[in-house]
């Protein structure tokens, strides 16, 4: 009796087993499936990656390179996904924000990569200045009432260049001086002034100005990029930072600049004034 329920015992034991067993292969199966559709239904490229042409100060077009992930990519978009193309290149004329988004050869959409271009300079400098006229042998500077700014661009590669170079002021006349002013990446301005060596008899006046200088922050630029395991998810950044490449989050830096700024033209007198480095001086005789 008792062997025959030990053996009746051990039976139920061997198929209790098999069951958990095979409900446990069964249910690994089942992960299984399910990984693997989740795999097949992520995109194959998570975030966008590009190149620039350059990331120097340029008075030309930059292009964008979208990385094809070895073909894995087949159409781009420049906009956030509202308008796909089938080349990985774009060119901007002009300075913008751009959101990178590729499909994948299933179809799948990837996250957004933003872009910031800067570094675009197609604006001239300016040159301002007045015709003027000097006393006969006096000592006139040709940069004196010359003014050459380049608002926030590239920046100025020198001050200006004058033809001629100098006026002679011990013979009378009238003489007409060209002067050209150029940016860092080639842009230029070319005026041309008229100033008069008179030898009228009279009284000399001046009027002068002064430069004082403002430091600015300009040219931004991404710097103090970190890798946070959040940008790798899913391109979450901390506050103050903007998230740029896969799984780098960076802050935005400038850097410093320095505008001249020049205070309004004193009233005219006869109280001889010498220019500084500080302080420009425009005479007349009358």
């Amino acid at each position: 009796m008792n062997d025959t329920f030990q053996r009746k015992n051990h039976k139920n034991i061997k198929i209790v087993l098999i069951i958990v067993i095979v409900v446990s292969f069964l249910i690994s199966v089942l992960f299984g499936y399910l990984y693997y559709l989740s795999l097949k239904a992520r995109p194959l490229i998570e975030y966008p990656q590009y190149t620039l042409s350059t990331t120097d100060w340029t008075s030309g077009n930059v292009i964008i390179t979208v990385d094809t992930k070895n073909g894995k990519a087949t159409s781009f978009s420049f906009d956030g996904g509202n308008n796909f193309q089938q080349e990985n290149t774009y060119e901007t004329l002009v300075n913008g924000e751009f959101n990178l988004v590729v499909k994948d050869i299933n179809g799948r959409v990837s996250k957004i990569t933003p872009l910031v271009i800067r570094n675009i300079d197609k604006d001239a400098p300016i040159l301002s200045f007045e015709n003027t006229t000097v006393p006969l042998g006096s000592n006139f500077s040709l940069r004196s009432g010359v003014v050459a700014t380049d608002g926030e661009g590239s920046g100025l590669n020198s001050n200006f260049v004058t033809v001629p170079d100098k006026i002679d002021t011990s013979i009378p006349g009238e003489y007409t001086v060209t002067y050209t002013v150029f940016d860092n990446v080639g842009n230029y301005t070319e005026k041309t002034r008229t100033i008069i060596v008179s030898n009228t008899q009279g009284k000399t006046y001046y009027r002068y100005r002064t430069a004082t200088f403002e430091s600015y922050q300009c040219e931004p630029y991404l710097c103090n990029c970190v890798v946070t395991e959040s940008a790798k998810l899913d391109g979450t950044c901390p506050t103050g930072y903007t998230f740029n490449e896969p799984s780098e989050c960076c802050q935005t830096c400038y850097k410093t600049c320095r505008k001249t700024n020049w205070s309004e033209w004193s009233e005219w007198s006869t109280d001889k004034i010498a220019a500084t480095s500080t302080r420009e001086v425009e005479t007349k005789v009358e």
